[in-house]
C-alpha cells in the first residue's frame, strides 16, 4: 500500500537532511561518522532540490529515478557500518540502521509513478 505522495514525500525528504546535519550535534559520535554524515546530508540535499517534485528547486531528475536513487541510498545507509567498519561502535551503527530502516520505508510507502487517470483527466477537460 503507497500512500505517500511526491509532495508529502519531499517535505520528508528535506526533513531527513535537518535530522542528518542535527545529528552529530547532539551525539558523541567518532570523527569518521560525524564527515560522513554530513557528507550524505549534502548528497541528500543535492538529489532533493535536483528532484522533479513540489518541493524541488531544479527539477531535473525524474521522480521515478529519485526513488531507485533513495532506494540504493536506504541499503548504503544499512551496510555503512560493515563497509567503513564502525560496526563495533554501538551508537554509530544503530543510528545508520535506523536511518537506513526509515528511508527503506519511505521508499516502499511512496507512490513514485505519476497517477494516469488524474493527467486523463485533466487533459480531457
Amino acid at each position: 500500500m503507497k500512500f505517500i505522495n511526491s509532495k508529502i514525500h519531499g517535505i520528508i525528504d528535506y526533513l531527513f537532511i535537518v535530522v542528518l546535519i542535527f545529528i552529530p550535534l547532539f551525539l558523541d559520535l567518532s570523527g569518521f561518522v560525524t564527515s560522513y554524515i554530513y557528507v550524505l546530508a549534502t548528497l541528500a540535499f543535492l538529489i532533493a532540490i535536483t528532484t522533479d517534485y513540489e518541493v524541488g528547486a531544479f527539477r531535473r531528475i525524474p521522480f521515478p529515478m529519485h526513488g531507485i536513487i533513495e532506494l540504493f541510498f536506504g541499503i548504503l545507509l544499512v551496510i555503512s557500518p560493515w563497509i567503513f567498519q564502525f560496526a563495533d561502535l554501538e551508537t554509530e551503527r544503530n543510528i545508520f540502521l535506523v536511518l537506513g530502516l526509515f528511508v527503506l520505508l519511505l521508499f516502499t510507502f511512496t507512490k513514485f509513478k505519476r497517477d494516469s487517470s488524474k493527467n486523463m483527466a485533466s487533459s480531457e477537460a
